[in-house]
């Protein structure tokens, strides 16, 4: 008589005693509280994972900084070797127009060496002589606090003797 199908059926009987089917249309409130409820504990367990995306973001651009030092580091060597002061002791590299300071020829740890070499948009990052002597601090610029309370930073120290190259420093446990 009546096939099967995927809806469900009423038996509706009208005044006249005739008998036919319809279709109910809709969802119940229980599905639909059941349905909310899920989507709910879904975004509960994805928020997180999102908000630690931008973790990930932020160290990711960080690494991209240690990159850009080591090459800045690399190339003004490069060209410290080529003009003969590679093992001078204190010297000065022109690039672009800019004097940079260098130490055992490599950039110093200062505002006037390796900080010259990198450019970054403004606001994007923040930047300041480390507590150590002869290095200089890099931390992204969405993190409010300073980089040492922070513990998230790249930290350029110079070279510390004729032949050594500098030492960078990446702190990412406070990101």
């Amino acid at each position: 008589m009546f096939k099967h199908s995927f809806c469900q059926l009423t038996h509706v009987t009208t005044k006249a005693n005739k008998s036919y089917s319809r279709r109910q249309q809709g969802f119940t409130i229980i599905e639909l509280v059941v349905v909310i409820a899920l989507l709910g504990i879904l975004s509960a367990v994805a928020l997180p994972r999102f908000l630690d995306v931008n973790r990930d973001a932020t160290i990711a651009t960080m690494k991209g900084v240690v990159g850009a030092l080591e090459t800045a580091m690399t190339l003004s060597h490069s060209q410290a070797y080529i003009d003969g002061t590679s093992k001078d002791a204190s010297s000065t590299l022109t690039v672009d127009g800019n004097a940079i300071s260098m130490i055992n020829g490599y950039p110093s740890g200062t505002a006037t060496g390796v900080t010259m070499l990198i450019e970054a948009p403004s606001g994007d990052w923040k930047q300041r002589a480390s507590s150590h002597p002869g290095a200089w601090v890099i931390w992204h610029g969405a993190i409010n606090e300073d980089a040492g309370s922070a513990r998230c930073y790249v930290r350029y120290r110079q070279s510390t003797a004729v032949g050594e190259r500098p030492v960078i420093d990446f702190e990412d446990s406070g990101c």
